[in-house]
């Protein structure tokens, strides 16, 4: 699989000419491998496959976004327990105030049935 897969993706470089074409095509590639191997990181697929493009495809950045914002919510509760305002921790976090006082109350309603 590592071995077509880098073929296919060296093949599109060297016969794709539109660059939005390449990109999606070298996309679908490392989309199609990253979903083969549920159990392996971003950056144990990019090292097994030679695909340093990993990083730039819209798969890789959609999940590193979620992640990052799903950090960023884990982390909203922690700070309001220890004192941080809404406001601050919206500032902090580069969240909307809105999304931060959902969370909060999320948070709150947790700890309250524990």
């Amino acid at each position: 699989m590592g071995q077509k897969a880098r073929a296919l993706v060296q093949q599109a470089k060297q016969q794709l000419t539109e660059e939005a074409v390449k990109r999606n095509f070298i996309d679908l590639v490392e989309t199609i491998l990253v979903y083969k191997l549920p159990g392996k990181t971003w950056e144990e697929v990019k090292a097994m496959f030679g695909l340093e493009e990993l990083k730039q495809t819209r798969v890789y950045q959609d999940g590193y976004q979620e992640g990052q914002q799903a950090a960023k919510l884990e982390l909203i509760g922690g700070l309001v327990k220890e004192g941080l305002s809404i406001e601050q921790i919206a500032r902090v976090l580069q969240l909307p105030v809105e999304v931060v006082q959902q969370e909060a109350q999320k948070a709150a309603s947790t700890s309250d049935n524990s």
